[in-house]
């Protein structure tokens, strides 16, 4: 590790800048890792008079994943970056690979498409496309209810798959609890997707909490008609 820090360094000091927050996690692996610096340099952006950025080539010391990655670094002030008395920033690593989410068995079994969408606006949001992530978030509500009411009423899957979300959630779902977070979800999920918003005190990480708590309740509601089911009073 020293050696590692020491050639990091050493660039630095070629440009007489310095730089806080090496790396310490994999943006491809996301294991906590003293990455191996290869090289690095510090350029103007033309766009802007005021800007000046580094970046530094890493490479993951996991023998799993070994990917190189970039470390961008930036700051504002003078052009030259012989003058700056401030250190550079770690503003960001890519390629960055979002984590894999899991889900479990009792909701990948009734709605994959669910998982499938879910993790997508997951990713979305993970590379900053949150205005992408919104109506993604929204669109995996809308078939983990579906799937939910098609598996508990299995003689209507067209009429549900037609259906409006809000008017499935009031008249279809009986659990109190399922229903008033999915509700709440559904309005959220509408701020997503149209012009104007009407709940501007919530956000996206608004949205996906009420998701994970319909997720949640629904998940409980299926394993405790299981195990209602499988173990009957005497």
């Amino acid at each position: 590790m020293k050696g590692i820090i020491q050639e990091f360094q050493s660039w630095q000091t070629r440009y007489n800048i310095t730089l806080d927050l090496f790396p310490d996690i994999c943006p491809c692996c996301h294991i906590s890792v003293t990455p191996i610096f290869i090289t690095g340099f510090v350029y103007e952006d033309p766009s802007s008079l005021e800007t000046v950025r580094a970046q530094g080539v890493f490479r993951c010391p996991n023998h799993r994943c070994g990917n190189y990655f970039i470390g961008n670094y930036f700051k504002y002030g003078q052009r030259r970056p012989q003058t700056f008395e401030t250190p550079f920033e770690l503003s960001s690593l890519e390629p960055k690979y979002p984590n894999k989410l899991t889900f479990p068995d009792e909701i990948s079994e009734i709605s994959p498409s669910y998982c499938s969408i879910f993790s997508q606006a997951h990713i979305a949001e993970d590379i900053k496309l949150p205005d992408i992530a919104g109506p993604g978030y929204g669109k995996a509500l809308e078939f983990l209810v579906k799937d939910y009411l098609i598996k508990r009423f299995p003689a209507e899957p067209d009429s549900i798959s037609k259906a409006c979300l809000g008017k499935l959630i009031k008249e279809k779902i009986d659990d109190a609890n399922i229903r008033e977070c999915a509700m709440r979800a559904a309005w959220l999920r509408n701020d997503e997707t149209h012009y104007l918003r009407k709940w501007e005190g919530k956000d996206l990480d608004d949205l996906k909490i009420l998701i994970t708590l319909t997720q949640n309740w629904i998940q409980n509601n299926i394993l405790k008609d299981r195990y209602l089911e499988e173990m009957q009073e005497d």
